[in-house]
C-alpha cells in the first residue's frame, strides 16, 4: 500500500519541496503524516513543511492528505483532477486535511495557503477536516485550527468546492465556484469562521456548475461573511436563493451564536448572456 503512495513526509521538519509535477498515484499524490514520541503529545514530530510550485495531479484518492502536523505552507500551487482517472477511490478530495491517529491529540494546525488552485476533484476541491472543538457532534479524532487561505481558487465542478468543519480559519480573497458548506462554528470565545473578500459563483469558464445554493450555512455559530460578492446563474428557477440556513440548527436571533453577513453584495442572473456580465445597480443589496 505504502508504494502506492508519492511523496510522503512523515515526522519530517525543516522541509522544502518546490517546482515539482506529481501525477497518477495509485492513492495519495503527497502525504503529510505525524506520530508522537514517546506518549508525548505537546509537540507533533511533522512541522514546519514548505511546499511552492507544486502540480498535483490525476491521484487515485487525494491530490494531498494532511493528517498529522504543524505550520504547513503551500504557495503558488495546483491540487487537480483527484480522482477522475482510471483509477479512483473515495474520497478523491483536492486537499483532505483530517487529523488521524491518537484520538484527542493529534493535530493539523498552522496551515498557510497562498495563490493556490483546487480544482476538477471528483470528490470536494478541499476540507478543513474535522475537529473536536468545533460543536458537531461525533466528529473528529484530535484538532484541526488555525488555516488561513489567501487569494485560493477552488472549482468544484464534479462535487462542492469545500466543506468546513472547524473555527478558527480565515478565507481571505478565495474564489469559490460551486458550492460552499459551512459547518465551522464557535461557542465561545475562540476566533469563529470567516470569510471575506471572497467571491461565490456557480458560472466558471461559461459553464454554469449544479443548480445549488452558493453558500449553506448548516451550522455556523458566530460565523463571519465580510465584504464577499455573490454571483448566481441559473439554467432554471429551482434554487434562486443564493445563502442557505438550516432551519433546524440554530437560532439567528441568538445574538451568542448567529452569523454576521456585513457588506456583501447578491447577484442573481436567471439566463447568463455574454452581454450581461454585471448586474445593475437595482440588483445589488447591501
Amino acid at each position: 500500500m505504502d508504494n502506492c503512495y508519492g511523496i510522503v513526509l512523515k515526522n519530517v521538519k525543516n522541509a522544502t519541496l518546490k517546482n515539482l509535477s506529481i501525477h497518477h498515484f495509485g492513492v495519495d499524490n503527497i502525504l503529510l503524516d505525524s506520530d508522537f514520541a514517546n506518549n508525548d503529545t505537546t509537540y507533533p514530530l511533522l512541522n514546519n513543511i514548505v511546499l511552492l510550485n507544486i502540480k498535483s495531479s490525476f491521484s487515485g484518492r487525494n491530490s494531498i492528505s494532511w493528517v498529522g502536523g504543524k505550520n504547513i505552507l503551500i504557495s503558488n500551487s495546483s491540487f487537480t483532477n483527484a480522482g477522475t482517472g482510471r483509477i479512483a477511490t473515495a474520497p478523491a478530495y483536492g486537499m483532505d486535511i483530517e487529523p488521524e491517529g491518537n484520538p484527542k491529540h493529534v493535530l493539523c494546525s498552522n496551515g498557510y495557503f497562498i495563490n493556490t488552485i483546487f480544482k476538477d476533484n471528483a470528490g470536494l476541491g478541499f476540507t478543513t477536516g474535522t475537529s473536536i472543538d468545533n460543536p458537531v457532534d461525533a466528529l473528529g479524532y484530535g484538532y484541526s485550527y488555525n488555516h488561513y487561505f489567501k487569494n485560493c481558487t477552488v472549482v468544484g465542478r464534479y462535487n462542492s468546492a469545500i466543506h468546513n468543519f472547524i473555527n478558527r480559519v480565515t478565507f481571505d480573497g478565495c474564489k469559490f465556484y460551486g458550492n460552499v458548506l459551512n459547518y465551522g462554528s464557535s461557542i465561545d470565545e475562540t476566533p469563529p469562521c470567516v470569510f471575506k473578500n471572497c467571491y461565490f459563483s456557480d458560472l466558471y469558464n461559461g459553464e454554469i456548475f449544479k443548480d445549488r445554493k452558493l453558500l449553506n450555512l448548516v451550522l455556523s455559530y458566530k460565523a463571519i461573511i465580510s465584504n464577499c460578492v455573490f454571483e448566481k446563474y441559473s439554467s432554471s428557477s429551482t434554487v434562486s436563493y443564493l445563502i442557505e440556513k438550516d432551519p433546524d440548527s440554530y437560532d439567528c436571533t441568538n445574538e451568542n451564536v448567529k452569523p454576521i453577513i456585513e457588506n456583501c453584495a447578491f447577484y442573481y442572473f436567471i439566463q447568463p448572456t455574454p452581454t450581461l456580465l454585471f448586474a445593475s445597480i437595482l440588483k445589488k443589496i447591501n
